[in-house]
């Protein structure tokens, strides 16, 4: 069995409610693109996407640990490489008519870990219960709150004084920026990372500290691109991989979240 850990932050801009889910700019959620910006598309990129706001995490999801039988393995062909998701995927919950909040399936789930030379591709089942409306085995769990755990994944764990600082450096940026757009919009970030709610709470991290968990077997068209025979092992096709995951921390400035999780490979 090769089983690969991995982690890291992705961005997805979505519009939230009471906004449609297809809403392009953002007119009633909390999330806004800015002008200038690309329109919010819902699109989860765990790969450096071509826009980013400045002074946000960098975005980029990779294999962090490497086992084969349950053995480390430092030197794995794997270790380091990108895990994406193709096809251009969303969370698909189209304002609670295909799912409710904390539920939203990853449509279409087609997972890919890569490194230079090496690739491991494939799809949940070509079934209805993961391609059809409502998707019930690509839905998370649920909202669960696990603060400790995200804390421990992020390395943040004064979500409170992430975002001072980062309205710190924009401040700055206000100070010296001249062009009126890009100094409205600045406004416009600080006003989001220092708003609070009537308890007095900080809105921006209002979420941080939830977790969607999912589970989706993989047993769908698949691919294994090995050249040079570096992974050492043949890969199963016949047999479902496994991948188990969770995803939180959301950052509404950012529009980005962080995601950990395993892919389970069988081998032969």
């Amino acid at each position: 069995m090769l089983r690969l850990r991995f982690d890291g932050w992705f961005q997805c801009r979505l519009a939230t409610d009471p906004d449609p889910a297809d809403e392009p700019r953002g007119v009633s959620g909390s999330i806004k693109a800015l002008p200038g910006e690309p329109d919010l598309d819902r699109i989860i990129r765990l790969q450096p996407p071509a826009f980013r706001r400045t002074h946000t995490p960098r975005v980029g999801v990779e294999v962090r640990e490497v086992r084969l039988d349950g053995e480390l393995a430092r030197q794995h062909a794997l270790a380091g490489a990108a895990v994406n998701l193709l096809g251009d995927p969303i969370f698909k919950g189209e304002n609670g008519v295909v799912a409710e909040d904390g539920k939203e399936p990853i449509v279409p789930f087609v997972l890919r870990v890569a490194s230079d030379d090496v690739a491991l591709t494939r799809g949940a089942p070509d079934t209805p219960e993961y391609t059809r409306f409502p998707y019930p085995g690509l839905q998370a769990f649920g909202i669960v709150p696990a603060p400790g755990r995200i804390a421990d994944a992020t390395g943040i764990h004064d979500v409170q004084q992430r975002l001072d600082h980062r309205v710190e450096k924009l401040e700055e940026d206000e100070k010296n920026e001249e062009d009126p757009t890009r100094l409205e919009n600045i406004r416009r970030r600080i006003s989001l990372l220092t708003e609070v709610d009537a308890r007095g709470q900080r809105t921006a991290s209002r979420f941080f500290g939830a977790m969607l968990p999912y589970l989706v077997p993989l047993a769908g068209d698949g691919s294994v691109e090995d050249p040079d025979g570096r992974l050492g092992e043949r890969i199963d096709l016949d047999r479902p991989w496994i991948t188990e995951f969770w995803m939180g921390g959301w950052d509404p400035d950012a529009m980005c979240a962080f995601m950990q999780g395993y892919l389970s490979v069988p081998t032969r």
